[in-house]
């Protein structure tokens, strides 16, 4: 569930990459930027966008949202440039938000996933990915169905899918070890020998980026929303 809470209670992650996104800039919808600082009240402080080796310009008055991750809460607030700073480096002067917006997602909660999008499984020691059909996920890991010899437990495999998140595209490619394995074979392969069982692997992620944690985490939150909007 999201809490609004008044700006006075901003976690303010000083050298850590948030996500940005900024109504005016064209293309583009999400930037990954640094967050520079905070004055309580007055303004916080973030590195300028870059863009083709440039700072993208922004102007007095641009809309700007922030979401970043602090623990197992994802933050986010909207805010406006005050001014942009060129030296002795280019960053932006935000206006202090009067509000934030803090959910929380537990790290064991899984979000099924009624119309998943393609995704593809590369398996250990496999030259190409397969693909697969993601029945649910969470920030540990997820469940996935597949048609493949089964792969040995603890062995490797490769997650990848891309939907949009917090409204833009989101490439995801995700680390894990094979935890479970439950295999099915075909009930009559006739003369197709080469018939493959349908497997549905239980997966735990290794270490993820701190980009990819904080998409995943939006990911599931979105998740669990809509399944409880139409629950």
């Amino acid at each position: 569930m999201a809490v609004v809470n008044k700006a006075a209670q901003l976690r303010w992650p000083v050298g850590e990459i948030i996500t940005a996104s900024f109504t005016k800039v064209p293309g583009k919808r999400r930037w990954n930027v640094v967050a520079i600082g905070v004055m309580p009240g007055q303004a916080v402080l973030i590195s300028t966008p870059v863009g083709g080796g440039m700072a993208v310009p922004l102007y007095s008055g641009d809309q700007v949202t922030l979401r970043y991750l602090a623990g197992s809460d994802i933050v986010g607030f909207t805010s406006s440039v005050q001014r942009m700073v060129y030296e002795p480096f280019p960053y932006l002067l935000l206006h202090y938000p009067q509000e934030i917006e803090t959910f929380q997602v537990r790290q064991a909660e899984r979000a099924m996933w009624q119309d998943s999008p393609e995704v593809k499984c590369l398996l250990a020691d496999a030259e190409e990915p397969v693909a697969a059909r993601l029945l649910d996920i969470s920030q540990g890991g997820y469940r996935v169905a597949l048609q493949s010899e089964p792969p040995d437990l603890e062995s490797e495999i490769e997650l990848s899918f891309t939907v949009p998140v917090a409204g833009s595209e989101y490439d995801f490619v995700l680390p894990g070890t094979v935890r479970n394995v439950q295999v099915q074979r075909p009930g009559n392969p006739g003369n197709d020998e080469a018939a493959l069982p349908t497997c549905t692997l239980g997966v735990a992620f290794d270490a993820l980026a701190q980009e990819d944690k904080f998409a995943l985490t939006a990911l599931v939150y979105e998740l669990l929303a809509l399944e409880r909007a139409s629950g």
